[in-house]
Formats: structure tokens, sequence, C-alpha cells
């Protein structure tokens, strides 16, 4: 028996490729039960495209908010409005694979969470191509969303199990507030097959620039002092983010799969000198679920650990920029 399976769309002034994308999600080879697109306050021609689609295809729900919720706010109230048994986020600009939803639906099985690889592109933006299978586990997720919303497809009643979630939506990406949860109940499934081009414009909401992380001693050098630079700007920042993770995690009760995250949350948004020792010494322990993938040099890999606190800051550039 099919799973019925909601798309929810979240747009707002995505005139410039809303169409690509809306080709790629109605060609799908498995069947759409709905697609949910809730705009946010658009002023361009988004709208008229949408409607555009509506009139070709009954199972297209739109709905306009009549003040503007912001990237969170409109994504986590359109879920909501979504009664599929599952869920596959879709962002207005990418550009997906039609057979996005069958090979996700088929790799879920048990699991609350399925997620794919992306490949970046931009016809205006530089833009990295990594391959590498990443880490997904709460230590990684704790410090970056691995789980990008784009590459998605969860159990709708997955939302139930988020904790408070209207506190932290307020602090958090709804993507965050999704993976984490799946993570710590240890309900993730990895899904191999590349199914999002990631569209990468300076536009979207998500852009940050893209670096050349090679392993050479000139770009080892310029990270270190890229990131030294961001964390001297960003560290109360990164201080509060820990506090909001370290509150979020301890939210999840008899689960002791998170306790070493737990604890290098707490040590991470502390301000004395032996929490920032603690800080690298669990950095240390837990250097193989912190990174993107492990480092298989043991010695770079403790040398990386060690630059962790700081090398981090390198996540939170779009506040650097802002």
């Amino acid at each position: 028996m099919k799973k019925n399976v909601s798309i929810v769309l979240c747009s707002y002034n995505g005139e410039k490729f809303l169409k690509e994308q809306l080709d790629s999600i109605v060609s799908q080879t498995y069947p759409i039960y709905e697609l949910i697109i809730q705009d946010d306050c658009s002023t361009d021609d988004s709208m008229r495209i949408i409607y555009e689609y509506k009139q070709h295809y009954s199972f297209i729900h739109i709905y306009q908010n009549d003040v503007r919720l912001g990237y969170t706010a409109n994504f986590l109230s359109a879920i909501n409005k979504a009664t599929g048994d599952y869920i596959a986020i879709s962002d207005q600009d990418d550009i997906w694979e039609l057979d996005k939803i069958e090979k996700q639906i088929q790799s879920i099985n048990n699991a609350w969470l399925s997620f794919c690889p992306s490949v970046p592109f931009s016809d205006t933006a530089n833009v990295n191509i990594d391959t590498r299978v990443p880490n997904f586990g709460v230590e990684r997720i704790m410090y970056t969303t691995t789980i990008l919303g784009h590459k998605m497809l969860f159990k709708k009643e997955l939302i139930d199990y988020i904790p408070n979630i209207d506190k932290y939506s307020k602090v958090f990406a709804y993507d965050f507030l999704i993976g984490m949860t799946a993570a710590v109940y240890n309900k993730v499934v990895y899904c191999p097959e590349t199914k999002v081009n990631y569209r990468r414009h300076e536009e979207a909401a998500s852009y940050v620039p893209s670096y050349n992380y090679e392993k050479s001693f000139r770009n080892i050098l310029k990270s270190a002092l890229r990131t030294f630079r961001f964390y001297i700007k960003l560290r109360p920042l990164i201080k509060k983010r820990m506090h909001n993770v370290y509150d979020f995690l301890s939210e999840f009760q008899n689960t002791p799969k998170i306790n070493d995250a737990l604890k290098l949350a707490k040590f991470h948004k502390g301000t004395s000198f032996l929490d920032s020792i603690n800080t690298i010494r669990y950095c240390i322990k837990l250097r193989d679920k912190i990174f993107y993938t492990v480092e298989d040099n043991k010695i770079l890999a403790i040398l990386r650990a060690i630059y962790f606190p700081i090398s981090c800051s390198d996540y939170y550039r779009r506040a650097f920029k802002k």
C-alpha cells in the first residue's frame, strides 16, 4: 500500500526559479498526494506562477500569509497544514531529480527521516561539490544542521516529538529541530543517491560564500586566521547557541545517547578557563562525530579537535556578514 506524501514548499519572491522546481515536483515518479505552497507575502510574480500550476494540478493547495512570518515560522505553519503520512520539504529555487520521492520512500523503512545528498549549482556564485557521506548524529547537528530541509522526507508524526516547539522555533531553524529530534531518537537514515540540485545564489536565505577546504598548508593557515577572526566577533553568539542547544537537548528525557552531546554543550556555553579546557577535551573525545566526516590522520584529527571550539565559528559566518 502506497504511503501518502505531502510536499511542502514555501515561496517568497521566487519568480526567477519557481517554474523549474514546480516542474520537477509535479513530474515525480512517485504519486504526489498534495503539494502545499505557502507564500510569505511575495511582491513579485510568484503568486501568478503558482496559480497557473494550480489550474493544471488539483493536488496543489495554496496559502498566502497576511503578514510575513519568516523562514522557520512559515515552514512550520505550512507543515502543520500537510495531511499526508510523509512530508518532503522543498525550497523554491532547487531542481529535484524526478525519482527523489520514490527513492526516499524506498529508503526510509522504520526510520522517521530520510535525507539524501544534494549537489550545489549556480550561474553566478562559486560552489564546492562535496561527495563525502556526512556525519548526521547529535554531536554534529548541534554545531550545524547537516540534514538540511531540502534533503528531507520524514514521517508527519515526527513533528509531535519535537519538545516545546513554540519556544525553540524562535531560536532554531525548522530543519535543525526536525533533524535533531530524529537524530536523538536514532531514527535517521541516509539515502545515498543525489536527488536534489541545490541552487546557490546570493539572494537565497541560506547563502554564504564557499571556501576551499583542500588540505594544503596555505589553506589551513588561511582557515585558521579566518575562523579566529570570526570567533573574536561571534564568540557571544556561539555561546548563546550552545546555551540554547543545551536547553533543547535537556528537554529529551531518558535518552542516554545524548549524554556526551549534553556535556559538550554545557562546557561550550561556559565562560571559565576550566570550561574551555573541558570543551577541548570533549572535542578530542568526540572528534569522529563532530567533524563533517571522520579524519583518517589521527594527529591531524587531534589538532583539528583542539582548535574546533574556534574553527566552528565558520558555521556562523552568515551572522558575521550581517
